[in-house]
């Protein structure tokens, strides 16, 4: 099935390398290079009918060195703890974190829950000595190409809250 075919291209374990292909010497630095990691990721997710919360562990120059499914939810929901992102996250020393999940609706505007979400994850990650440095949220056009919103572009992390 689709969901168990998603699954496994996002295997449940963290990983330094293979790096899905597209993320490989990717800098999440800049809201061009947050727009390339959406939709590399939105096309390997486009299909999937349950939403799938991603971390993307990230070095002092935002380079993805690592990444890991954080939690898999169901058709409109996924339950996310802070410790299954910062938890790995401090494992692997990685300073900063990306996080992203898909909406199988297809609609990428952040709901309540997700900007409720994105605040809990920035204050614990603050506590750990992380940084979050953005949320993603995944969804598609009528067409079926990859829209993704980004809540540090929406000002829900960082000084311009």
């Amino acid at each position: 099935s689709i969901p168990q075919a998603v699954a496994a291209s996002f295997d449940m374990t963290i990983k330094r390398k293979p790096l899905p292909h597209g993320l490989r010497d990717t800098q999440a630095d800049s809201p061009s290079n947050t727009r390339m990691i959406a939709e590399v990721l939105a096309t390997r997710m486009r299909l999937s009918s349950r939403e799938f919360f991603l971390v993307l562990g990230l070095n002092a120059q935002f380079l993805v060195e690592a990444w890991w499914v954080g939690a898999v939810g169901t058709t409109d929901i996924v339950a996310v703890q802070p410790s299954d992102i910062i938890g790995p996250a401090l494992a692997l020393g990685v300073p900063n974190i990306l996080v992203v999940h898909n909406h199988p609706s297809g609609e990428a505007a952040p709901s309540h829950m997700d900007i409720a979400l994105t605040e809990r994850l920035e204050s614990a990650s603050a506590l750990m000595g992380l940084r979050l440095v953005d949320h993603l949220v995944l969804g598609r056009t009528r067409s079926g190409g990859p829209s993704y919103a980004s809540l540090a572009e929406l000002g829900f992390i960082g000084p311009r809250r």
